[in-house]
């Protein structure tokens, strides 16, 4: 059994290093992931690279408006 087939999955810092690796590894394991990172390029690239079940948001989370869009999009993207 696949404990992340289908789970939403919130990761931040996506758009490099440990968080664009998990949002890689979690994508074989069929979760559905919202991204969020501050590099909108490579964000982008690594949402594409997960396909379509995954979101991005492009935020800096040290502001808390920008913590809310992250949930705002997340919420409404699944």
């Amino acid at each position: 059994m696949n404990p992340f087939a289908n789970k939403v999955v919130a990761i931040t810092g996506a758009s490099s290093g440990l968080g664009a690796e998990l949002a890689k590894q979690l994508t074989k394991h069929k979760a559905k992931l919202s991204l969020c990172g501050r590099n909108s390029q490579k964000l982008q690239e690594v949402a594409t690279a997960c396909g379509a079940n995954s979101c991005y948001t492009i935020a800096d989370l040290r502001d808390p408006h920008q913590c809310e869009k992250f949930i705002a999009n997340t919420i409404m993207s699944y």
